[in-house]
């Protein structure tokens, strides 16, 4: 029983001392990581939006400046009409035309990036100027291919992504490919007829230069990826034109925003931005870890100090044990030995301490000097009681006791005998005795028993019939006190009936005589 409550004491003070000190602690270490996430997530996703909206629109304006040049150069009259020569078979004439339309593709090549020109006719001529002269490796079904996606489009130039290079013979294996197809109008149907298709390729060593330069972390980096779902722009070159998951495309449900995904096993913040120029995706990728880790010193110093809190309830929990659980110990001694009746009244307790444990000792030994004192009283009142008991059996009377407040009344066992009842037989309503009066008798002994309540008379006392089990009747002789408040109003009557019918069956022969 000691060992038992000096484990949980001691198990509770800790309990405590963690509740109202490490547990709030607790709590606001972890709030404070949470809000210093959230707080370092929102600020790092509103930089990688305005980043990736910003690489958006360079690389808009990059498209833009290249549509342009698309546009300027199908203006021109002079290549329109040199198409329409360069389709006879004079092979003087093929010549000029190409010497002409070159010279004035020439014209166009300054701008940054562009890599090729390219104008390929309806009768299978080509006209070319770019990185390299050289045209004798053409690939005919990738040129064919954007010829028929450029047909069908409804744009005016068609962002086909990154493409294999037309040319086999350039440098730059993957590029950036925007087609137009050139048209003449038909005099007689006035239809417009394709002539042939302006081909641009755009070098994709320009867009990894610039996209390359910026940092968004580490771990983190930007992904271009056209229409196709294939990567026009990753740190890893090898990537570029290989296809990404078409799950993952469908996750991109609208212009700009935000989620997050698995790639590669590592969870990963994704924002991506929607370009309605070409149908890419500018998009950055950041390791969910990347925003844990900024808060890595709050998480270290909260639960430093919540090793440090422990270590001082510990400490805390031995000084408890030695200078109040061990002297209440002694005292639960005490009491157990009182539980089980070996407790020696004249055992003390020594008090040694100034504080409430001593105080605790002190009214310990006043109480088991007032259980001596009782123990005492409590003999004397046992050997009262066992007087009046016997005296009740030596008078053979029932006994009432009546609580005029709750209007409850206590009928003894012999009360209940008199007239035949069993002890559960007669519940403690005082019906059960007035009820059972005598029809002749019952306004006479209540008009008594008021007249005692009110305090008329000194006593009750009646004789009266009261009607047995058998239902015939028995008399009896009712004799009462009642107790009185300060107010004067009667609380409690008490008494005893006293049977006699013997002595009335007696009288009646000597009354009939007399």
């Amino acid at each position: 029983m000691g060992l038992r409550l000096k484990k949980n004491l001691t198990i509770k003070f800790i309990g405590y001392l963690i509740f109202l000190t490490v547990i709030p602690l607790l709590v606001v270490g972890l709030i404070s990581l949470r809000v210093s996430t959230e707080i370092l997530t929102e600020e790092s996703r509103v930089f990688t939006i305005e980043v990736v909206k910003e690489q958006r629109e360079y690389l808009d304006l990059q498209l833009e400046q290249v549509e342009n040049l698309i546009a300027n150069i199908s203006g021109v009259e002079e290549i329109t009409e040199a198409l329409l020569e360069g389709e006879s078979f004079d092979t003087y004439t093929n010549l000029a035309t190409q010497a002409r339309i070159g010279y004035i593709l020439n014209g166009y090549l300054n701008l940054r990036g562009l890599l090729s020109i390219d104008i390929f006719t309806e009768g299978g001529n080509q006209y070319h100027v770019g990185d390299t002269l050289n045209i004798d490796n053409i690939r005919v079904d990738v040129k064919d291919r954007i010829y028929e996606e450029a047909l069908a489009s409804d744009k005016n130039v068609l962002w086909t992504g990154i493409e294999d290079n037309v040319n086999g013979n350039s440098a730059e294996e993957k590029v950036l490919t925007a087609a137009k197809i050139l048209k003449r109008t038909d005099r007689e149907s006035l239809e417009q007829i394709p002539v042939g298709m302006l081909l641009v390729n755009y070098s994709v060593t320009d867009i990894y230069e610039r996209f390359s330069r910026i940092n968004l972390g580490e771990g983190s980096y930007l992904m271009v990826v056209d229409a196709k779902g294939r990567i026009i722009y990753h740190p890893n070159q090898s990537f570029l034109g290989s296809q990404i998951s078409p799950v993952f495309i469908e996750k991109l449900t609208s212009d700009d925003g935000i989620l997050s995904t698995d790639v590669g096993g590592e969870e990963m913040f994704i924002t991506y931005a929607y370009s309605s120029k070409s149908n890419w995706y500018v998009m950055s990728l950041i390791p969910a870890n990347t925003f844990t880790a900024k808060t890595s010193l709050i998480r270290t110093v909260t639960f430093s100090l919540l090793a440090i809190c422990f270590c001082f309830a510990g400490i805390a929990a031995i000084l408890i044990t030695q200078n109040i659980v061990n002297p209440i110990l002694k005292i639960t001694d005490q009491f157990r030995s009182f539980q089980e009746g070996t407790l020696d009244y004249r055992t003390r307790l020594e008090s040694k301490w100034d504080d409430e444990v001593g105080e605790l000792v002190t009214w310990f030994n006043a109480f088991v000097e007032s259980l001596a004192a009782g123990q005492e009283s409590e003999k004397r009142l046992s050997e009262s009681e066992e007087r009046y008991a016997l005296a009740v059996r030596g008078a053979n009377d029932g006994l009432w006791d009546w609580d005029l407040r709750t209007n409850d009344i206590y009928l003894s066992p012999r009360w209940k005998e008199i007239l035949g009842y069993e002890e559960d037989e007669i519940g403690n309503d005082p019906d059960e005795w007035l009820e059972r009066i005598h029809p002749d008798s019952q306004q006479e002994v209540k008009m008594k028993i008021d007249a005692h309540r009110q305090g008329r008379t000194p006593y009750f006392e009646s004789e009266h019939r009261l009607c047995h089990k058998d239902s015939s009747y028995r008399w009896v002789l009712a004799r009462g006190l009642a107790l009185f408040d300060k107010t004067g109003s009667a609380y409690r009557m008490a008494g005893s009936h006293t049977e006699i019918t013997s002595r009335k069956q007696a009288e009646n022969p000597l009354r009939y005589d007399a």
